[in-house]
């Protein structure tokens, strides 16, 4: 569109948007477009993971990324997020049903 080239010259291309009040009122709205990392971080935040489990389960981060360690990689891009709004951290302990034995283990963030 900043080209002025037809819309249909424009390759397909999957991406994640995320939407956010930009004001209380709700009148603005700001628009972001998510890079993979951030996708995949985003899709692994939810009440079943601490950001140590989210840390080592992220399968975009087994390798290093330009020499820096793929935890700090990790950290790194939560708090992006973090700051952004997209997620929040909660200092409280999380519950989690163990699939196999059906109790209920609790585990600190």
């Amino acid at each position: 569109m900043r080209d002025k080239k037809d819309l249909k010259q424009v390759p397909d291309k999957n991406v994640t948007i995320a939407f956010q009040e930009a004001n209380r009122k709700g009148l603005e709205i700001d628009v972001q477009v998510l890079s993979p990392l951030s996708e995949e971080l985003l899709n692994m935040c939810d009440v079943s993971r601490t950001v140590n489990d989210i840390v080592s389960q992220s399968s975009s981060l087994k390798a290093q990324i330009d020499g820096i360690p793929s935890g700090k990689v990790c950290y790194f891009g939560l708090s992006r997020l973090f700051e952004q709004g997209l997620i929040e951290v909660s200092s409280q302990s999380i519950i989690k049903m163990d699939s196999n034995a059906g109790s209920v283990l609790q585990s600190g963030s």
